[in-house]
């Protein structure tokens, strides 16, 4: 859970939570906004909040600017040195600072981004093991839109939410 909503009151927490929504979705028509248009409907909603006065939108910029300055400043170091790897005949250009998590004697894990060749044996494994766990999450991922297209050919329809009416079921059931 972030630091905004262990800080904002329930009320606060709504509020954002219904400026999210009304930044993707279109009040009139109810469709969706591209993922474009709403980050700005959003950045709009939150400089009108702060406008207003509302003490959490200052507090929501404070923490994006803060999580924002510092994946400038990760995603800048990552780049500054690169080597390549070629795997399976594809060549790749790979960041050499990596981020790679330690842990100290009371077990309190710290992300670093250090060197690829400054990583011990067990940061190798530990990356492995981090690597296999998104894999297994895409693998997921994938096996979700594979049966949800079946679904949709089977039924003849090509919208998910069509698909499940016509079999009168819920995503989750489906799914289960």
């Amino acid at each position: 859970m972030s630091a905004w909503s262990k800080i904002l009151s329930a009320e606060e927490r709504a509020e954002v939570e219904a400026g999210v929504v009304e930044a993707f979705v279109d009040s009139e028509s109810g469709d969706t906004r591209s993922t474009t248009d709403a980050k700005a409907r959003f950045v709009e909603y939150i400089q009108a909040a702060r406008a207003r006065g509302r003490s959490w939108a200052g507090i929501m910029v404070s923490e994006w600017w803060e999580d924002g300055a510092g994946r400038f400043a990760v995603k800048l170091w990552k780049r500054r040195d690169a080597f390549t790897t070629t795997v399976d005949g594809y060549k790749r250009a790979r960041s050499l600072n990596r981020g790679v998590a330690r842990r100290d004697r009371e077990g309190k894990r710290t992300d670093y981004q250090s060197s690829l060749l400054g990583w011990s044996v067990q940061d190798l494994r530990d990356g492995i093991v981090e690597e296999a766990m998104r894999e297994r999450e895409a693998g997921i991922n994938r096996r979700t839109y594979i049966a949800l297209l079946r679904l949709c050919e089977r039924t003849n329809c090509s919208v998910v939410e069509d698909a499940l009416s016509r079999v009168e079921m819920t995503l989750d059931e489906y799914l289960a």
